[in-house]
C-alpha cells in the first residue's frame, strides 16, 4: 500500500469517527483512485467532495492548509518513528 492511500484510510477513518456529515461513499471512491499512479487529491477536492472537517483551508497572508490537532499529531509521530528508524539504520554502518 503506497502513503497516499494510507493517508486517505487515516483521513476517512477520523472524519467517520468525528463528523457526522462525512460522506463515505466518497471517500470510497478516492479510496479506489489512491492505488492508481496517477492519482492526486488537493484538499480542497476532498474537503468539497467529502464534506471533511478534519482539514481546512484558510486563504490570505497566513492561509494554507491546516489540520485537526488529532491528525497533525498523528502524521507527525508517524514521521518522527520514520525519521528514528532511518538513524538507527544509518548508525550501524
Amino acid at each position: 500500500m503506497n502513503k497516499i492511500r494510507n493517508t486517505i484510510e487515516f483521513l476517512g477513518v477520523w472524519e467517520m469517527l468525528n463528523n457526522p456529515n462525512f460522506k463515505p461513499i466518497e471517500f470510497d471512491g478516492f479510496k479506489k483512485q489512491a492505488g492508481i499512479n496517477s492519482f492526486t487529491l488537493i484538499p480542497k477536492q476532498w474537503i468539497e467532495q467529502t464534506n471533511a472537517v478534519g482539514l481546512i483551508l484558510k486563504r490570505g497572508r497566513y492561509g494554507g492548509t491546516y489540520a485537526h490537532k488529532e491528525i497533525a499529531f498523528e502524521r507527525q509521530l508517524k514521521d518522527e518513528a520514520r525519521l528514528n528508524v532511518s538513524s538507527l539504520k544509518t548508525s550501524k554502518r
